[in-house]
């Protein structure tokens, strides 16, 4: 299994193509698709709050929502959504 990894956050314009407040990064480190969670934060430094931000990620082929929420600045959407996709891509293991 490879090392969890952010790919950076960067303006994506392929969420709303007329919009440059769509802010998205990346989490590696799963071997499968259904192990990758993107995260996406609605603003940008300088902007008034609020912030959405949220987590989604794909499970058994579907995308979901895995957290959302509201914060009152940009930084604090960005590293609380790059803590919530480490803990989603926390994997469960079993015990006999």
């Amino acid at each position: 299994m490879n090392a969890v990894k952010f790919e950076g956050w960067e303006i994506d314009p392929d969420i709303a193509p007329d919009v440059d407040s769509i802010w998205t990064n990346y989490l590696k480190g799963r071997d499968s698709k259904d192990g990758d969670i993107e995260m996406v934060v609605t603003g940008k430094v300088g902007n008034k709050p609020p912030f959405s931000c949220e987590v989604l990620a794909m499970r058994d082929g579907k995308q979901v929502v895995i957290w959302k929420s509201i914060e009152d600045d940009f930084e604090t959407a960005c590293r609380t959504a790059e803590i919530e996709a480490r803990r989603a891509s926390i994997k469960i293991v079993k015990g006999n």
